[in-house]
């Protein structure tokens, strides 16, 4: 027998383009848990945190060879007034605007992609500009991937308005059935279920205008998004037992316009 050594005839893999792997990102970021709960005031339910797609991103990127990197293009601040209790403007903060430019760039081939996206974040102190890059990258993150937000399709039936139905009907029997059985959660949750909508906002003195707390009506996504991305938390009235929000005051006028555009009732 020869000796001689046998020729490797095998080719090396092909490096995958970066086309190839952000459509296999877009595609693997379905597996993402879903964190979130509504409360059961909205029937209960889970949904994808923004939070939590952009974890599940960063380790897809980097099993890929992909590096995402942002620079900062310019930076604007503009005086966020708010009402005192003297009934004059108060200046409490600002609220600051980014652009950057977002870079992905693939390790394995010469590819690279650019884009640039606004963002903007609020803050009484130094953290404007933070808060705004923050929010600038998680959304950068969910428009170049094509993330899903939310409830997906296939969880709620064929058409976005046939799932909703679908679901409501299913909340509706799982908190009515709690409540028959005197689960106080559920006999609160059966009170919003189809309540007036009106929204309630008090001040209470303890808090000494830094907070007011948000009663009432509660049962619209954009409203129960608002209060977990503004950081409110949910608090229970000691007098009635019935569920609220503490909400930064700076969040006043953001939630009061966010009502007229819903058409709920500030009072």
């Amino acid at each position: 027998m020869s000796d001689a050594a046998v020729p490797n005839t095998e080719q090396p893999p092909v490096p995958k383009t970066l086309a190839q792997k952000i459509l296999e990102i877009k595609n693997a970021v379905g597996v993402v848990s879903k964190k979130g709960k509504f409360g059961s005031e909205m029937g209960g339910g889970n949904y994808l945190r923004i939070e939590d797609a952009v974890v599940a991103v960063n380790k897809l990127m980097s099993a890929r060879g992909l590096i995402f990197t942002g620079s900062l293009k310019s930076v604007s601040q503009k005086p966020h007034e708010k009402t005192g209790k003297d009934g004059n403007p108060a200046r409490s903060g600002y609220i600051t605007s980014v652009l950057m430019e977002w870079v992905l760039e693939n390790t394995e081939t010469p590819e690279h992609r650019m884009w640039t996206f606004p963002g903007d974040g609020y803050d009484s102190t130094d953290k404007g500009v933070y808060k705004a890059m923050t929010g600038c990258r998680k959304y950068a993150i969910i428009n170049i991937f094509n993330l899903p937000i939310g409830n997906d399709v296939e969880e709620h039936g064929s058409s976005f308005e046939e799932g909703k139905d679908k679901q409501r009907n299913i909340a509706k029997s799982k908190i009515a059935d709690a409540a028959g059985r005197g689960n106080k959660e559920a006999l609160d949750a059966m009170s919003q279920i189809e309540p007036e909508r009106i929204l309630t906002i008090t001040r209470p003195e303890e808090m000494n205008g830094h907070y007011i707390i948000a009663g009432g009506f509660f049962a619209a996504q954009p409203l129960q998004t608002f209060f977990e991305d503004t950081g409110c938390k949910p608090v229970r009235s000691k007098q009635t037992g019935k569920l609220g929000w503490k909400i930064p005051a700076e969040y006043e006028k953001g939630l009061v316009e966010l009502c007229r555009n819903l058409k709920i009732e500030v009072q």
